[in-house]
């Protein structure tokens, strides 16, 4: 299949003119036009030494932008003339990125095209074809072309700003500072030296074999259990399905929790993930994994329209995680009475952790309790609100008094907060 130029249409106006002062003459130059145009046609799909290379990025941070470039290279003999275009996921479209983009090669040449890429969703996002279309020598025919590119595109929250903030990291790493708080439990570690027994040293340390041979009291030293687990629990249930300026809460909660794993690894800790809904989801148990593995994990979570199921969620996390954990919890709650099974085993699991819950609120109900209300329809809404945002405080203070640790942010700012909160526990040695 061919398609006409420019060149052909103006190039068959002038016949058809021609028509009127020689039939004759008209008709014969319609007839070469169209040979001429078939075979030139024919000649723009020789196309064999017409190389095609693809540049696309293999991983973007969510709302992150960047570009495909196409490059050309011809060799075919002549100087080509190509139009291309790009088959992309509309998530990963930027602004102009469907327009065609026209090259000119000259032999022995290349030429590249670049197309904007902007990541508006997480996930996995295909480019799948180029359509190309190649002028012929004669300039008379167009000969359209597909290049299939199969090429993938994971769209990872957090992982812009995890590369911002990664001097944070950096700037509270243990050795950098210089000391770090440890909290030793009775024989934490693993044995170090003998010394001998000084004032205020713990007894349980003393060394009978050893105090009978040297006729002195000695203690045993044991060497601190520096790397320490971190295990991030992410709800995917319906609450967090809600949009906030375009982004979902569940992107905002993914966003921290990836960038919360990367200042973790600076720390030397064991990173762990539960991603759940009315059933568990994803299971990545505390280790020192590859620097990829959660932000992978975080890329291919999608949200549920289903009520989480959080006994089921907490149970199991309370059995597969034995050693005391910092439990980064990634939610939100309604009221006291819809909220009791979670606030229960959070306080369940804070007898042997640290539960730490981030309640990311819904901004618009803040707002919404604070509203004017020039009509009796705005005050029954206003007042609604209000008993929502209530009943949501007393759910927090609840687990607080339970022993669990609570920030109470808006969706935007949980990733600054979670960072900051984690040093602070990490600086206190509250863990």
């Amino acid at each position: 299949m061919f398609l006409p130029s420019r060149r052909l249409y103006v190039a068959l106006a002038a016949s058809s003119v021609a028509i009127a002062f020689s039939p004759t003459a008209g008709f014969a130059g319609i007839a070469l036009l169209i040979l001429l145009w078939v075979t030139d046609g024919w000649l723009a799909g020789k196309l064999d030494g017409l190389a095609i290379d693809t540049r696309a990025p293999a991983r973007m941070g969510q709302d992150q932008e960047n570009e495909l470039e196409i490059e050309l290279e011809n060799r075919t003999g002549r100087r080509l003339v190509v139009r291309v275009a790009v088959d992309l996921a509309t998530e990963l479209a930027g602004e102009g990125a469907w327009g065609v983009r026209t090259l000119r090669i000259p032999n022995r040449a290349r030429a590249t095209a670049s197309f904007p890429l902007t990541a508006a969703r997480r996930g996995n996002h295909a480019i799948e074809r180029l359509a190309l279309r190649v002028l012929g020598p004669l300039a008379l025919a167009w000969k359209p072309r597909s290049h299939r590119i199969d090429a993938k595109v994971l769209v990872i929250p957090g992982l812009k700003e995890a590369r911002e903030k990664r001097l944070l990291a950096w700037h509270h790493i243990p050795h950098l500072m210089g000391s770090r708080n440890v909290r030793e439990r009775g024989d934490s570690g693993a044995f170090e030296s003998l010394r001998e027994y000084v004032r205020g040293d713990d007894p349980r340390r003393i060394d009978w074999k050893a105090t009978a041979r040297r006729r002195r009291p000695i203690v045993r030293r044991y060497e601190a259990e520096r790397s320490q687990n971190l295990i991030l629990c992410i709800d995917s249930g319906r609450w967090m399905a809600e949009e906030f300026h375009g982004r979902e809460r569940l992107d905002h909660a993914l966003s921290a929790a990836v960038v919360l794993a990367d200042v973790a690894r600076a720390w030397n800790d064991k990173i762990g993930a539960f991603v759940f809904a009315d059933r568990i989801q994803r299971v990545l148990p505390p280790g020192h994994h590859p620097p990829d593995r959660i932000p992978t994990l975080a890329a291919e979570v999608e949200s549920r329209s289903v009520e989480p199921d959080y006994p089921r969620a907490l149970v199991t996390i309370s059995r597969a995680i034995s050693r005391r954990s910092l439990l980064v919890f990634f939610s939100d709650v309604i009221d006291e009475t819809v909220s009791e099974p979670l606030t229960k085993h959070l306080a369940l699991l804070a007898r042997r952790h640290l539960p730490l819950f981030v309640a990311m609120r819904n901004p618009d109900l803040a707002s919404g309790a604070l509203a004017p209300a020039p009509d009796l329809e705005a005050a029954y809404n206003r007042a609604a609100a209000s008993e929502l945002v209530l009943a949501r405080e007393r759910t927090l203070s609840s687990m607080r008094q339970r022993g669990i640790q609570v920030l109470d942010v808006a969706p935007s700012m949980a990733l600054e907060s979670v960072i900051n909160r984690y040093v602070e526990i990490k600086r206190r040695g509250i863990l």
